[in-house]
């Protein structure tokens, strides 16, 4: 019997001691679970934060309402620019290219003429390529004669397709 309950008490200090490790076992548990759901809001939190600035830079963009070529910018990084108040850059359209010209009060009752009878084809050079001609119909024909100068405004639509020609050539 004396035996019996000697080794009965073995086995109760062996299970409080496997008790106690298992207690410490559920504290590191319960501590490395805490750890885990707050590295998982962290998560939560920065994936919000990377959403909210995504969304934030997509209204940082700019966008030409033409297709064109962009000329020197006009203001610096840091300046303060108010919408529809600050220019930014100049876009030019190449692509098609209106070139502006004028026509003598003289010559104006010709072009009438040749226009009331179809559209009218109009022949561009250069002075660098005089040899290298570029056509395109006439598509405006201001409505006055310019005052004091006698000179009507007119101007023509080139497709312009090889970009030759560029704005204020």
């Amino acid at each position: 019997a004396q035996a019996q309950k000697e080794l009965a008490e073995a086995d109760y200090r062996r299970l409080q001691q496997a008790f106690a490790v298992h207690a410490a076992s559920q504290e590191d548990l319960d501590t490395k679970k805490a750890a885990l759901d707050t590295a998982v809001a962290d998560v939560a939190v920065n994936q919000a934060e990377l959403d909210t600035a995504k969304l934030n830079l997509s209204f940082c963009y700019i966008d030409s309402p033409i297709d064109g070529r962009a000329g020197q910018r006009l203001v610096d990084v840091g300046n303060v620019v108010t919408a529809d108040q600050t220019s930014i850059l100049t876009v030019q359209r190449l692509q098609p290219l209106y070139v502006d010209f004028t026509v003598t009060e003289r010559d104006f009752p010709e072009v009438r003429k040749l226009s009331d009878q179809g559209t009218l084809q109009v022949q561009v050079t250069v002075p660098q390529y005089p040899n290298d001609v570029r056509s395109g119909p006439l598509t405006f024909l201001d409505t006055s004669v310019q005052p004091g100068a006698g000179r009507l405004r007119v101007q023509a639509t080139l497709k312009n397709e090889d970009k030759f020609l560029w704005p204020g050539q």
